[in-house]
């Protein structure tokens, strides 16, 4: 069974504390990558890939705690996801309406990455 890629523009704020800037980011899910997607904006060439799991738990508890660690942190509060950026220098907020996060979760379909992580495990290990 092969399963759809999911490709979906949703509104943006970035913000680095000084300047804000209004973009079109792009979440691109590939089913053959299934605990990630793609992030990236229209015009620009930054592209980062950010764990599924992280969005989901933020937009399944809402209350603004903070989820994951270092580099990336995602948290969800008065109905926006935020995406915190950091290379322990600079920092970016990425706000996105959690509506239209929602959306592209419910046209994600994980229903099989326990065989695709299964089988890069077997293509891992008969290379040991």
């Amino acid at each position: 069974m092969v399963l759809p890629e999911v490709q979906v523009i949703i509104p943006c704020e970035a913000s680095d504390g000084l300047s804000t800037l209004v973009l079109a980011s792009i979440w691109e899910f590939n089913p053959d990558e299934p605990w990630t997607f793609n992030l990236s904006f229209i015009g620009q060439d930054a592209e980062w890939v950010i764990s599924l799991g992280l969005v989901e738990e933020a937009v399944t508890n809402p209350n603004g705690d903070l989820h994951g660690y270092a580099d990336v942190r995602v948290t969800a509060f008065e109905g926006f996801l935020t995406i915190r950026l950091d290379n322990g220098q600079k920092a970016c907020l990425l706000d996105f309406p959690i509506s239209d996060v929602e959306e592209f979760l419910n046209e994600v379909d994980t229903s099989n990455a326990q065989m695709i992580i299964g089988q890069k495990l077997d293509e891992f290990l008969e290379t040991l």
